[in-house]
């Protein structure tokens, strides 16, 4: 059985990515699943998703989100503290976890790559995004200091600038993860946006380690 291959950078924001995030036999089964749950279809940019969530301490009934949730957890236990440069605290626990697997359609003739960028909310302390089919076009990430948070509205610090970094080479079984923004300015905006530039069907499960929603009291 192959282990995860996991390797760490830090620019434009800290990420990992990790090759072998599912264990062989795991990932096999895995591949299939979006053919069951999703149409083949070829529609462009259509989207097409389905999530589920299981607590932190119990299993779902669904082999394969528990098999994600068991490696997310691992690079959770491990890796988490690093990438949020050793500042944690009560904000910090996380008691559910989501498995949401996601199907994109080829691209439309026109598209607009800004119109796509987004960080992540401050519910998601974790996420994971794994990519399953053959054939995808991987994860944009952008420059942080091109945008700031406005209350829970993002904005461009300069309209229409090109704010694209790179983009993380498409590979089964390869996982991008990264962790969510507290919107203070301490910390950079984990900002990132997807696309489908390939004529196939684009594949991922993109896991969400959780915290408790908090309801506002007045």
């Amino acid at each position: 059985m192959k282990s995860m291959e996991i390797e760490f950078f830090d620019t434009p924001y800290k990420y990992l990515i990790v090759d072998n995030f599912l264990p062989e036999d795991d990932f096999k089964k895995i591949q299939n699943y979006p053919e069951e749950i999703f149409e083949d279809d070829y529609t462009l940019g259509r989207f097409q998703h389905r999530k589920y969530t299981v607590g932190k301490s119990n299993n779902s009934d669904l082999d394969h989100v528990n098999a994600c949730k068991e490696s997310a957890i691992h690079i959770w236990d491990n890796y988490y503290e690093k990438l949020m440069n050793n500042d944690i605290d009560q904000r910090d626990q996380f008691t559910n976890l989501a498995v949401d697997f996601q199907r994109m359609g080829p691209p439309p003739l026109k598209s607009c790559l800004r119109g796509s960028v987004h960080p992540d909310s401050e519910i998601k302390l974790m996420s994971i995004v794994l990519y399953i089919s053959e054939h995808g076009t991987g994860t944009y990430l952008h420059d942080p200091t091109g945008y700031y948070m406005d209350g829970e509205i993002i904005k461009e610090t300069k309209q229409g600038t090109d704010t694209f970094v790179k983009e993380i080479e498409w590979k089964q079984n390869r996982a991008f993860i990264f962790v969510r923004n507290r919107y203070d300015n301490d910390f950079p905006l984990t900002v990132h946006s997807i696309r489908n530039n390939t004529e196939y069907l684009r594949d991922t499960a993109v896991i969400f380690i959780q915290k408790p929603k908090v309801k506002n009291v007045t």
